[in-house]
Formats: C-alpha cells, sequence, structure tokens
C-alpha cells in the first residue's frame, strides 16, 4: 500500500471517529437537558417544601394548609398531587423528614404543647413510636430494612440518639454518654449523628456494628453528621480554625465528607 493511499486511509478513519466522537457529545448535551423541574403544589396554602424522596420517585416533605397549619404529605408521579397524611390529634403541625424504597415515611406530629411525637406512616396510616421514657421524639431517618434512627427523652429528661426495630426501641451509647442524635441509617444499619460532650461541645458520630465512633472535627470544636450512604461515607458540616500570622485563630463553618 503506498503512502497515498495509507493517507486516505487515515483521514477517513479520523473522519468516522470525530463523527462518533460529536454524536456522543450530542448524546451528552441531550442527556443533560432532560430534567425538568415539576411543581408539586400545596395542600392549600401558600408554602410547602420537600424533605426526602425514595428511588421509586416518591417525594415527601411539608405544606402549609389553607388554615394556616402545617401537614407532612406524600407525592408520586403517578397521581401527580400530594397526599395529606395527617397528624396526631389535629396537632398544629406534622412533618416528614425521610421515605424508604417500600413507601414507609417518617417524621413526627407537633402538639400546641410543643412537644414532638416520632411517627411512622405506612399504607395503613400513622402510627406514633414508642420513646424512652420522655415525652418528645422525632424519626429522622429510616432504611430499607424499616429500621428507624432519630432521638428520644429520656425519662432522666435527657436526648438521647434513639433506633426503632422489630425489637421496639433503644438508646444509643455515646463516647461520653450525654445528649446525643442521630439523623440518618443505611442499608446496613451504620447510623449517623451527634453527642454533645462534656465540655458542651458538639461532635460528630458514627454508630456502626464495631461500636461507636468519634468522627472529629475540621480544626474547631464541634462537628456534627447529618447523612450516610452505603458505603459508610459521611456527610456533614464543623467549625473550621485557621491561624492568622498574628496566631490568632478565625473560625468559620465548613462542610465535608468523612
Amino acid at each position: 500500500m503506498n503512502n497515498r493511499n495509507q493517507l486516505w486511509i487515515l483521514l477517513i478513519l479520523g473522519a468516522i471517529i470525530s463523527l462518533f466522537a460529536a454524536a456522543n457529545s450530542d448524546a451528552k448535551q441531550t442527556h443533560q437537558i432532560r430534567y425538568r423541574y415539576i411543581e408539586l403544589g400545596t395542600l392549600g396554602g401558600d408554602y410547602s417544601w420537600t424533605t426526602g424522596i425514595n428511588n421509586w420517585g416518591q417525594v415527601v416533605g411539608v405544606s402549609e394548609l389553607g388554615n394556616g397549619a402545617y401537614r407532612g404529605f406524600l407525592w408520586t408521579a403517578k397521581d401527580k398531587k400530594m397526599k395529606n397524611l395527617g397528624s396526631l390529634d389535629d396537632d398544629l403541625i406534622s412533618s416528614t423528614w425521610a421515605i424508604n424504597d417500600t413507601g414507609l415515611v417518617v417524621g413526627f406530629s407537633l402538639g400546641l404543647d410543643s412537644q414532638r411525637q416520632a411517627i411512622l406512616w405506612d399504607d395503613k396510616g400513622m402510627h406514633p413510636l414508642e420513646t424512652l421514657g420522655g415525652t418528645d421524639s422525632d424519626a429522622l431517618g429510616i432504611n430499607r430494612h424499616g429500621t428507624i434512627a432519630g432521638y428520644s427523652l429520656t425519662s432522666e429528661n435527657l436526648y438521647r440518639a434513639a433506633v426503632w426495630d422489630s425489637d421496639g426501641v433503644s438508646a444509643l451509647d455515646t463516647p461520653e454518654g450525654l445528649e446525643s442524635w442521630a439523623w440518618s441509617i443505611n442499608t446496613k444499619g451504620d447510623i449517623v449523628g451527634a453527642f454533645i460532650t462534656s465540655g458542651i461541645y458538639l461532635r460528630a458520630v458514627v454508630w456502626s456494628k464495631k461500636g461507636v465512633r468519634e468522627l472529629g472535627t475540621l480544626g474547631g470544636d464541634e462537628s456534627e453528621a447529618f447523612s450516610i450512604n452505603d458505603k459508610g461515607d459521611a456527610v456533614g458540616g464543623g467549625a473550621v480554625c485557621l491561624k492568622t500570622l498574628g496566631g490568632m485563630p478565625v473560625c468559620g463553618i465548613a462542610m465535608g465528607i468523612s
């Protein structure tokens, strides 16, 4: 094969590769613009916001009613409308925090006495969750197995991170045994949240089968973990402190991953 033929073959191959690259680029651009906004509406009031979504596209959140009260809602693409999840004893406020892939929803109902009651919603209705002996509780996260994480007031009037499962409710240990709360739980049952140290600082923590582990800070005194995935990666925030040339620390808030 002479050099001229080789050159033509290379030019043709180059053109084909360019066409495929252009087509692939167009496909990527087309994929990027597939997303669209869907207005979910309200339950009759002026305001609504979302707090969670599962892998089936079911959305939970909170909406204002026409009378000024607030209710947790469930929205599905099939129905294209909000379902009012109600509240306990016509409480002024109910709120949802999370929904798992089987459609179980967790949150709270808030009474006129400003006390929260942790709630589980399923296809049979609303179920108040047992407390650790106190009168205030909230369910903040739920995994695919239906295990719930949150907090509850104890009979000693202390807030403790709590987990609800088929055995009932139990308190989660903390490094210093003081007040704590749990924000999120993954499929394996790993839970993240925060506890208050003896120095009255807030510290991020993870509870797992290996025990309880403090996650540390970003140089400041405080941190908190808000969510954890199935790999065990946790995200949250904390105070960052940097030293200036004069030696004085300058602190602020930053978000991070652990």
